[in-house]
């Protein structure tokens, strides 16, 4: 995917942590993105925890390139974000029915 130089993008995640029965994690996890307000990748059947366990920690991350020198930019990147947000309510983030 590329990003526009110079403009601002509106990514939106969703994740749903799988169910966990008698011990078993089911596979109804599920990612989905949104991309300026549009779908862009959706993954379901996932098997993200194996036990009753809360999620209590996010992981946030940029990365650019691969594991050799070949991915590396040929110029400096940068990045800026704002306006993160985390709900556990989707009506109340951009880009998963409405904006509040």
């Amino acid at each position: 995917m590329h990003y526009p130089r110079g403009e601002w993008v509106n990514i939106v995640q969703r994740l749903r942590v799988n169910t966990v029965t008698e011990g078993r994690a089911n596979p109804d996890g599920e990612i989905e993105v949104h991309y300026n307000g549009a779908p862009a990748a959706e993954v379901t059947g996932l098997r993200l925890v194996s036990n009753d366990d809360l999620v209590d920690k996010a992981y946030f991350s940029s990365f650019f390139g691969g594991s050799t020198e070949g991915f590396a930019p040929a110029n400096d990147s940068h990045v800026w974000y704002d306006d993160l947000k985390v709900s556990v309510l989707p009506g109340r983030v951009c880009g998963f029915g409405g904006c509040v």
